[in-house]
């Protein structure tokens, strides 16, 4: 397992210990990952699992979720392809999901996803304020979502 090394206790390793602390701080951590399988055996394994395996799973689970609650909700309406349109698949198709101040900045803004549909270009601290321009110009087309039990919209 790797712990963290003062400039003695590096001094001391040996050749090949000195070798895997160094691929486990390079930029070719996946190459170090692979040979600390190959030192390791399962307990490499288990560092792979923890380091790659497991965060991208976790991504993978986040961005579904995202993905979902922004084009899956009774409110938001599907369209048969003959009657579909930008505006219906760019306005029409997704929500508007408000939550507490400071999440959206973990999360970069996403949840205010219909300024992302318009136009991928809007940075995305200027999406909230895009979404309400939108809202405002459109009121009866965007859907304005809650998220996390606050039913009010800032």
């Amino acid at each position: 397992m790797w712990q963290p090394l003062t400039v003695a206790q590096y001094s001391e390793l040996g050749r090949v210990q000195k070798l895997v602390h160094r691929l486990e701080w390079s930029s070719i951590a996946a190459p170090g990952l692979a040979l600390s399988v190959g030192f390791a055996g399962v307990a490499g394994l288990w560092i792979w699992a923890k380091v790659v395996a497991v965060p991208f799973l976790l991504f993978c689970q986040v961005i579904g979720w995202v993905v979902y609650v922004h084009h899956i909700s009774p409110e938001i309406r599907w369209w048969p392809r003959a009657d579909w349109n930008r505006f219906r698949g760019q306005v029409e198709g997704t929500t508007v999901l408000w939550g507490p101040r400071g999440w959206d900045l973990f999360l970069h803004w996403i949840m205010v996803h219909l300024p992302h549909h318009v136009d991928i270009r809007i940075p995305c601290y200027r999406l909230p304020e895009v979404a309400r321009a939108i809202a405002a110009e459109f009121p009866d087309d965007v859907e304005q979502g809650c998220w996390l039990g606050y039913a009010d919209v800032p």
